[in-house]
């Protein structure tokens, strides 16, 4: 079964950012069933182009803990100064520091994140 996260747009967003570069501002719900090593956060469109959040790749994504105060999300870029169309989202429990097990349903979590993308 294959993992589903949701995004909502904040009101007021996207905005062009620096030119060419938009900052979208989204509520991002876990996905239904954790993939261990981290979530894809933004589906990418199958044919190309912008992702399910508008921009066609991500240059920077925020990090944080979820509203419930149960966990905390790490962005994972990939290093090597590479653009990415489908960074990840590490998420960590924070009673424990060790990440969520594979398969757990996330959907009820949220947290408002900033990203920057082109």
């Amino acid at each position: 079964m294959a993992s589903t996260s949701k995004n909502i747009t904040v009101a007021g967003f996207p905005d062009v950012w620096g030119g060419s570069s938009r900052a979208v501002a989204v509520d991002h719900y876990g996905p239904t069933s954790y993939t261990t090593n981290g979530e894809t956060p933004f589906t990418q469109s199958t044919y190309g182009g912008p992702n399910s959040i508008g921009v066609n790749s991500v240059y920077w994504m925020s990090g944080g803990i979820t509203e419930s105060g149960t966990y905390e999300l790490i962005p994972i870029f990939g290093g090597s100064g590479a653009v990415k169309a489908q960074p990840l989202y590490k998420w960590l429990v924070i009673a424990t520091g060790l990440e969520v097990a594979s398969t757990t349903n996330l959907s009820a979590e949220v947290i408002r994140v900033l990203v920057v993308g082109g």
